[in-house]
């Protein structure tokens, strides 16, 4: 995504929720620059939600959705 969209995604920030973790999956990234580090842990009073936000120019909604919707573990049971 960091690749196709170089020119317009300058920040990225957001906390990821991965299922069966107790902690939190922090990202962060500058223009290429981009990191992933465990946070810390969920607290029982927190809603477990994924959060991204893109800061950038000109960024194409429908694109970054098109790309994180292929990245969506589906539940078969």
């Amino acid at each position: 995504l960091l690749n196709i969209n170089k020119h317009q995604i300058h920040r990225i920030k957001g906390i990821i929720d991965v299922p069966d973790m107790k902690e939190k999956v922090v990202l962060q990234s500058v223009f290429k620059s981009f990191r992933m580090e465990e946070g810390s842990e969920w607290k029982d009073y927190e809603i477990r939600k994924s959060t991204i936000v893109f800061i950038g120019h000109d960024v194409e909604k429908e694109s970054i959705e098109r790309v994180f919707k292929q990245c969506l573990l589906k539940n078969d049971g």
